[in-house]
Formats: C-alpha cells, sequence, structure tokens
C-alpha cells in the first residue's frame, strides 16, 4: 500500500512566497497541470523536483520533509 501525503502546508508556502501555483510553476519550470497532478498525489514529486522546489520556497533542506512526506491521517 502506497501512503498519502498530506500537501496543505506545501500549498500554503507555495502562496506565502509565490503568490499562486501558477506563479510557483513558472518558476520551478513545470506546468500548472503537472503541479496540480502532483499537489493531487495522482504523479510524484521527482526527488529533482523536491529541491529545485525547496529552493524556490526557501525551505531548509533539514525542513523538507515537513512539506513534502507529510503522511495524511
Amino acid at each position: 500500500m502506497s501512503e498519502v501525503f498530506n500537501y496543505a502546508k506545501l500549498r500554503g508556502r507555495i502562496v506565502e512566497k509565490c503568490g499562486s501555483q501558477a506563479s510557483f510553476a513558472s518558476k520551478t519550470g513545470i506546468s500548472v497541470v503537472t503541479l496540480t497532478q502532483k499537489l493531487k498525489g495522482r504523479v510524484a514529486f521527482r526527488n529533482d523536483e523536491i529541491l529545485r522546489m525547496a529552493k524556490v520556497l526557501d525551505i531548509p533542506t533539514s525542513n523538507i520533509p515537513d512539506y513534502f512526506f507529510c503522511i495524511e491521517n
């Protein structure tokens, strides 16, 4: 069974730092559709994407699990 992740904290950080998911997608070089699929858990985040996104969002490497690997209860 695969885990379901909760991206609420990540969504909040995206709005806080970029204003919108569209702006964030543009800054990270992915399409809005792809970002939406990832945030809905339909498509997994790749490691290189996580690192690039963390940099755009000013998330320290040590805090990445809090944003990308929070397991849904």
